[in-house]
């Protein structure tokens, strides 16, 4: 099996991974792969209380416990890698350190794949400032970044769905505090192991693209 591309982006709340991640995808026609949805596939196999353990955190914004999300992570690599295409753009996980390493396994015994981890990096008053002013979509939840152009929609340019503010959003400087204590040491792991491509993320959303391409090295 020839290897495919799996880029991992990894970083503050509102550094704009989903938006990257998007491009990206477009751009080198790759599959684009969200936790989130990975998250929504599996909800309606769920029951009792494994589906209160998922569902709760999921619907407010916390974190989904690290054995299950891993476990579908890297479930849902097995199950795509075989399928037609250059590879995978995946977001919003790793988010733990248990996830990381538990990743990191994996991938270490899978060598189809050729791995790339960017962070994009942003400060905190950034990260709360953009999530004051993003909207999601009711529907698909898709994230949309703030520019003065997003500003003007009404509709979710993805679906046609209705665009609100998300209500976790309330706990801006909360869910900083949780990116310090939980998602902050995966990239220090992966900087330990010498994977992670580091990228400014507080310039353009065009900018950070340009940036993620030339990063990847793939001319």
């Amino acid at each position: 099996m020839s290897k495919k591309l799996l880029v991992i982006f990894i970083g503050p709340p509102g550094s704009g991974k989903g938006t990257q991640a998007s491009m990206l995808a477009e751009k080198l026609d790759l599959m684009h792969i969200g936790s989130s949805e990975i998250i929504r596939e599996k909800l309606p196999t769920l029951s009792g209380e494994e589906k209160e353990l998922v569902e709760k955190p999921f619907n407010n914004g916390g974190l989904i416990p690290s054995d299950v999300i891993t476990k579908w992570v890297i479930e849902k690599l097995e199950k795509v890698k075989s399928l037609n295409g250059k590879g995978i753009v995946l977001d919003g996980s790793p988010r733990m350190l248990p996830e990381a390493e538990a990743l990191h396994q994996y991938l270490k015994q899978a060598p189809f794949w050729q791995v790339q981890i960017l962070f994009l990096d942003i400060k905190a008053d950034e990260s709360i400032w953009r999530r004051e002013h993003r909207r999601v979509c009711a529907n698909c939840r898709y994230a949309l970044p703030y520019t003065p152009e997003n500003a003007k929609l009404t509709v979710c340019p993805k679906c046609g769905g209705q665009l609100v503010k998300r209500a976790d959003e309330m706990a801006l400087e909360k869910r900083w505090q949780v990116y310090e204590e939980q998602t902050l040491p995966v990239v220090k792991y992966f900087r330990q192991q010498g994977l992670l491509k580091e990228i400014n993320g507080s310039q353009s959303i065009e900018k950070v693209h340009q940036d993620v391409v030339r990063a990847l090295n793939l001319s």
